[in-house]
């Protein structure tokens, strides 16, 4: 919308801009999967949605927190338990960013959620050239992978697929 706007040489509409803290905004409706998003990531994960949407039928509601300190966890619950599917969408490195608090926070509050993040990969610098940086870096097509990835995973596919080691685990048996 942004972009549009600049290309076409339009003002920006004047209006209040003050945004509240800890509150997100909904900026796409959706009923398969959560896309938990914030920053430029929230606009690359509307666009990839809407294809995703026309080409494959899937539905994903996109939350825009807005602000991370504090984040909105109960509109991210909330979304979480009618989907059943989150995926968190950072500009970040998927290493240890702010996508995987969000993530460790809906796997101890929910039994049972399908959470993912996705973001640029984890690599020690970006690439200076600018097929290094788009190979490095979150494209609007990462997104629309994990999309249809996480809408073919049934809720709660992560507990029972990867955590499976956790049944036999010797420190289980100990106790």
């Amino acid at each position: 919308m942004i972009q549009e706007l600049r290309r076409s040489g339009e003002q920006f509409p004047l209006a209040d801009y003050r945004v509240p803290f800890g509150k997100a905004a909904q900026r796409r409706a959706g009923s398969h999967v959560t896309i938990v998003t914030w920053g430029w990531a929230s606009w690359q994960s509307i666009a990839a949605a809407d294809r995703v949407a026309r080409a494959h039928g899937i539905e994903a509601e996109v939350l825009d927190l807005r602000t991370l300190k504090p984040y909105d966890r109960d509109a991210v619950v909330a979304s979480a338990q009618r989907t059943g599917r989150v995926l968190v969408v950072q500009s970040d490195r998927t290493y240890a960013g702010y996508g995987r608090q969000i993530q460790g926070d809906l796997v101890e509050t929910m039994e049972g959620v399908t959470v993912r993040v996705v973001g640029q990969l984890n690599t020690p610098a970006v690439g200076q050239s600018r097929v290094l940086e788009d190979a490095i870096t979150l494209q609007e097509a990462d997104i629309e992978a994990a999309i249809v990835d996480i809408a073919k995973a049934n809720p709660g596919a992560w507990l029972e697929n990867e955590l499976h080691w956790l049944n036999h685990s010797p420190s289980r048996h100990l106790v």
